[in-house]
């Protein structure tokens, strides 16, 4: 009955008949696991008689995705840049808040098999974040409820309702306490004791102090964090990646993904401006741009992608020209995951997002219709194995 009911609407979408209200019953059961067969039937059958206002490039597609897709949706958009599509056809699906992506290259998209696992692994619902004070003893956040953590001299720590941690007060003595936040947590959001906010990544750290004393205002992270800066001209901001690399600012919003795994530091600037030093080298950000340090080399990008540098704050895993261990990484962060790989994986690239609140399997069946053949053992392993297997 709904297989019939599908195939009624979408002919009418296509025929430009549908109603308003038939295009929202559509857009439903576009989304209804029990239909994806029927869907991409009717879909590979109709290519040729797709409209002409359905049929759109890959710049109209990504003019469309970002002007009406809100971020804080689940959005997913699926790409396959490996076959240079020059035609896509779109549909954009209000009610759920999928962006469903499919290109008219011929092909057919098979299922690929996969292995599931007996019981599904959901997107991290709470944090797994631990403080470590300057005593030594470590505060899970997640077994505390709301109010006050700790004191460190005349320094309260406080958890809010919203889970933020929150520092208050001030200290002649620089005493540290470092953050982690773990794979498979949600970001943490913190508030240090000048005001200056962090939000914190999965597989990440900040060392900080728990009152700013001095001339200077210094942090130091692993992983990434974004970092919205209250101003003092008098007391720089700064931020020690490792022992080569610093970013001084004044003022400023910014982001810096310093993951060990990843090819390069990266240093993103949103608002005011930021000095990138590593060894003798500086160079200096506008907003917009991006730096990424390595190898003792500073590049600039002068015209950075912004938004998703910082989609993950968001809640969104967003992609440009990503190869698939790349894509792989994030994941593995978010849920906790052991990725492995067998054989040779081709050099695919993958652009565009997927919701942060999809369980794991809802973001491998969307991998799989890109031909990402995987198999799921025991605990969260996953191993990603070459096509023809």
């Amino acid at each position: 009955m709904k297989e019939q009911r599908l195939e009624e609407l979408f002919n009418r979408y296509i025929n430009r008949t549908a109603t308003e209200a038939e295009e929202n019953e559509l857009m439903l059961l576009i989304v209804d696991p029990e239909l994806t067969n029927k869907k991409e039937a009717l879909i590979e059958a109709s290519y040729d008689t797709i409209p002409s206002e359905y049929v759109m490039s890959d710049a109209q597609a990504d003019n469309i995705f970002t002007n009406i897709i809100p971020r804080q949706k689940p959005v997913i958009r699926i790409s396959w840049k490996r076959w240079a599509v020059a035609a896509s056809i779109i549909f954009i699906v209000g009610a759920s808040g999928y962006f469903l992506f499919f290109n008219k290259t011929g092909r057919k998209n098979e299922i690929v098999k996969t292995t599931e696992p007996a019981k599904d692994v959901e997107a991290p619902k709470g944090t797994k974040a631990m403080i470590t004070l300057a005593n030594g003893k470590k505060v899970l956040l997640d077994s505390l409820a709301s109010g006050t953590l700790a004191t460190q001299g005349n320094v309260n720590v406080r958890k809010t309702i919203g889970g933020q941690i929150i520092y208050d007060g001030s200290s002649a003595e620089e005493v540290f306490n470092t953050l982690f936040n773990p794979r498979g947590s949600k970001v943490v959001t913190l508030t240090l004791s000048d005001g200056t906010k962090v939000w914190l990544n999965n597989e990440s750290s900040i060392r900080y102090p728990v009152a700013f004393a001095g001339n200077e205002r210094k942090v130091e992270i692993t992983g990434e964090a974004y970092f919205e800066v209250a101003k003092n001209a008098g007391m720089p901001f700064r931020v020690k990646i490792n022992n080569s690399t610093e970013v001084e600012v004044l003022g400023t919003h910014f982001n810096i993904n310093a993951y060990a795994d990843e090819a390069s530091i990266n240093t993103t600037l949103l608002e005011g401006s930021v000095r990138i030093t590593n060894n003798k080298k500086v160079q200096l950000l506008s907003p917009g741009q991006q730096a990424r340090v390595n190898a003792n080399a500073i590049r600039l990008i002068a015209d950075a992608d912004v938004a998703q540098a910082v989609a993950w704050k968001d809640g969104s895993f967003s992609f440009t020209d990503a190869d698939l261990p790349t894509v792989m990484r994030q994941l593995a962060r978010w849920y906790d995951l052991d990725v492995k790989y067998e054989g040779n994986i081709s050099g695919r690239e993958f652009n565009g997002e997927i919701g942060k609140t999809l369980t794991l399997n809802q973001v491998l069946h969307i991998l799989a219709k890109t031909h990402v053949n995987y198999r799921i053992e025991s605990g969260n392993k996953v191993t990603i194995i070459p096509e023809n297997k």
